[in-house]
């Protein structure tokens, strides 16, 4: 055989078996070869697919895990406000306290001065 496909068929001889079941032999060889080709080819393609749909499910992942860091940076920057206004606010009630005692202190003396 001077064909291309040749070398494969060389193994699919049987020198007992008529020339007719030789190459009926050949043939189904040959279906076998495209048979696992094409399910090379699904499976490739289906390869490809999943590939892809890990890529989208990573990129969402990502896309995630930036907004999680996000809200977390927010989280944070949010209680240590709270904290900075809380520590204000005791600090001005102590202004407060300490200027009330002044004033009554004031008022004490102005009374006693009349």
């Amino acid at each position: 055989m001077t064909h291309s496909i040749a070398p494969y068929l060389k193994n699919v001889f049987d020198p007992n078996a008529s020339e007719l079941e030789n190459a009926l032999a050949r043939v189904a060889y040959l279906e076998s070869l495209i048979g696992q080709s094409d399910i090379e080819k699904q499976l490739t393609k289906d390869n490809a697919e999943m590939a892809s749909q890990v890529q989208a499910l990573h990129d969402k992942m990502r896309f995630q895990e930036g907004k999680y860091n996000a809200q977390c940076l927010i989280t944070e920057q949010k209680q240590e406000t709270n904290n900075r206004l809380i520590s204000k606010a005791q600090k001005d009630g102590e202004t407060i306290s300490c200027q009330k005692r002044e004033l009554e202190q004031l008022g004490a003396l102005l009374v006693r001065k009349k």
